[in-house]
């Protein structure tokens, strides 16, 4: 048997947001719970010693429509992940994108859309911008409306209608 070479955690679909929990996707949604159940999962993962933790997108719910809020709900998820003991890669989603992407990606210290973090020697980790080809839904706009990659998106979705829903 091989020796291990490293460990890294996975977090997925946090959705914090601060308002009353909810009903949808066929489950309930507790969203004021999400902070304590990420300082538990980030506990775990110290406990392991992992040595990188990749978040694969929606931090925050967003709110609808889009506010303020949106803010105050990512600096809560930003101020836990910031007393992370290893380092933290993120990926975007679409819940997150109710901010401006490259605020977002400055928040979250991402240095890129597309990126790769060192995880051994030899191996690394590629990071993939999800939610580079998408038009959003009706509240959480990937690109703004007038901008060529939302263009692209539409056109593409718009070639192949059996791809998604919308």
């Amino acid at each position: 048997m091989q020796p291990e070479l490293f460990r890294f955690g996975s977090i997925a679909d946090i959705q914090y947001g601060d308002f009353e929990n909810g009903k949808g996707e066929g489950r309930c949604q507790r969203y004021r719970e999400a902070p304590k159940k990420l300082e538990k999962a980030l506990d775990i993962m110290h406990e392991h010693d992992v040595s990188l933790i990749l978040t694969v997108g929606d931090i925050i719910e967003g709110h609808k429509p889009q506010s303020a809020a949106d803010q105050a709900d990512l600096d809560v998820i930003t101020t836990i992940f910031s007393k992370a003991r290893c380092p933290v890669a993120h990926t975007l989603g679409n819940h997150d994108v109710c901010l401006e992407r490259e605020h977002l990606r400055r928040c979250l210290g991402m240095p890129a859309c597309y990126y790769a973090c060192p995880l051994h020697p030899g191996w690394k980790l590629l990071v993939l911008d999800t939610t580079d080809l998408s038009t959003g839904s009706e509240f959480k706009l990937c690109w703004p409306l007038d901008s060529p990659k939302y263009a692209e998106a539409k056109a593409y979705l718009d070639a192949h209608p059996q791809v998604m829903h919308r």
